[in-house]
């Protein structure tokens, strides 16, 4: 490709061809050396022998990539599974609390029952409805 520079009119070549670069050189041509049949066999079996280590270090690689797949996965469901565990565990702590200050507060009310309320409510059939228990003395 020829062109030319902004800061003068002299053309240069911005070619790399193998031509361009002989008429760099002063003509010279070189003569490439051309391998052997054995040298080529040689060079194809060093290529075997690298693709084959290629592939083994690749096979390597995507097995230790889907083992942390399968490690991080199974960090994620059992950090689901504490949080869920912590959900629950709060909620039932809670339910606790609310069960616990409910029945409190009815056996206050059991308590501040006469006997005659209490003997009433049991021969009414009468449970607590809180804490589903039968209201006896």
């Amino acid at each position: 490709r020829r062109g030319t520079s902004l800061f003068s009119l002299v053309p240069f070549s911005s070619s790399s061809s193998a031509s361009s670069r002989r008429r760099q050189q002063g003509g010279r041509r070189r003569r490439r050396r051309h391998n052997t049949a054995e040298e080529e066999i040689d060079l194809l079996e060093e290529a075997e022998c690298a693709h084959a280590e290629a592939r083994s270090a690749h096979s390597v690689a995507a097995t230790k990539l889907n083992e942390l797949r399968i490690a991080s996965s199974a960090s994620r469901r059992e950090a689901e599974r504490t949080i869920d565990t912590e959900m629950r565990a709060a909620s039932a702590a809670a339910r606790a609390r609310d069960l616990a200050s409910e029945c409190g507060e009815t056996v206050a009310r059991r308590k501040s029952m006469s006997d005659e309320a209490k003997r009433r409510a049991v021969d009414a059939g009468g449970d607590c409805d809180i804490c589903e228990r039968t209201l006896k003395g």
